[in-house]
């Protein structure tokens, strides 16, 4: 760091996209989608004099920053793949699908950013180094753009530019989400069945990325979950929808008969559940078909799922909610997009190159 550079802590000053960033020894801009939890929904700049940073690489070779201020604090980890030993984060390189630093599987890069004490349990994020110098331990200059969610299958973003005494005058730019995702969960819901809540027991659903997870479920399968608004509710509220294919087997399109709650259907029976606004059943019968289905080879995303199904509550078939789920995820590698994921790409990254060369 700069013995000599004088500067003062200033939260919450929102910078326009394309602005220059001011000039100074530690500055951190970050643009909080509604929904996440590390940056509670706000645009703020962060400016930290010298002696309030914190910047070294530890022993394992991840850079680890800390920023303290009379009223505000931050800590940022990010590091090469886990197995890639003391290998130093480099200029001009991009690392994808990053998970929580501290706890990432070998293999992965690692990122964690956390504010005013709020931190992500797990993430994915993706980021990218514009300039980095060293000096033994000590980081001597750093510049990032980063994207993390707060979810292992994405969810609401924190997006964030961190500069510590770097040359990095550029426009201020962020990177994109690792996926976005929409869809959409219709569903008629009659005599009590699940759902039945909703204004007449019908509802129309949009699944932006912010708030809907799709996920794998622990049975091989796919769960979706929502949070956020419903219809005849305030503030927010979720749901939740899973399948799974019998027996453990892979759950792709066709015709599943005699669906029983997840996690306790017998041998041969196909899992279902779909729990709204808190309500949930004990016993489930029903059915459901799937038209399409597509997963990410790397973490085993849905990335196409269309489906319908049938819903009995209690196995009762005069308490039954209809419905059907049309789901689409986009992953995103710098300009190239995996639009069904990283299996489908035929000029982008192998499932297991996470780590490439980028524009600076």
């Amino acid at each position: 760091m700069r013995a000599n550079a004088i500067m003062k802590i200033v939260a919450g000053i929102a910078v326009c996209m394309g602005a220059q960033l001011a000039s100074a020894d530690t500055i951190i801009y970050l643009k909080s989608e509604d929904h996440d939890f590390v940056g509670q929904g706000l645009t703020q700049q962060l400016n930290f004099a010298s002696q309030e940073i914190q910047a070294q690489v530890e022993p394992g070779g991840d850079v680890q920053v800390f920023g303290f201020s009379n009223d505000r604090n931050f800590s940022m980890r990010l590091g090469s793949p886990r197995g890639w030993d003391r290998t130093l984060l480099t200029n001009a390189t991009c690392y994808e699908r990053a998970q929580h630093a501290a706890l990432r599987e070998n293999g992965r890069p690692g990122l964690h950013f956390s504010l005013d004490s709020r931190g992500c349990s797990e993430s994915m994020s993706r980021f990218r180094v514009r300039e980095i110098t060293t000096t033994g331990n000590q980081v001597e200059s750093l510049s990032v753009d980063f994207v993390q969610h707060c979810q292992r299958a994405g969810g609401a973003a924190l997006f964030g530019n961190v500069r510590i005494n770097s040359t990095d005058d550029r426009p201020q730019s962020f990177e994109a989400p690792v996926f976005n995702s929409s869809g959409t969960l219709t569903f008629v819901a009659t005599l009590g069945g699940v759902g039945s809540s909703a204004p007449g027991g019908v509802a129309s659903i949009a699944m932006p990325s912010t708030l809907a997870i799709a996920d794998g479920s622990a049975y091989n399968g796919a769960l979706f979950r929502y949070n956020g608004p419903l219809p005849g509710q305030m503030g927010d509220r979720s749901w939740r929808l899973q399948f799974d294919a019998p027996d453990l087997g892979y759950l792709g399109a066709g015709d599943y008969p005699n669906a029983t709650r997840f996690g306790f259907q017998a041998m041969g029976e196909a899992g279902l559940e779909f729990t709204y606004d808190g309500a949930g059943v004990n016993t489930i019968s029903g059915n459901f078909m799937i038209s399409s289905a597509r997963y990410d080879a790397l973490d085993g995303f849905p990335t196409v799922f269309n489906a319908v199904f049938v819903q009995n509550r209690e196995g009762n078939p005069a308490s039954r909610t209809n419905g059907a789920i049309v789901y689409e995820a986009l992953f995103r590698n710098g300009a190239v997009i995996f639009s069904g994921g990283f299996e489908d790409s035929e000029t982008g990254l192998a499932a297991v190159d996470l780590v490439y060369p980028c524009a600076n």
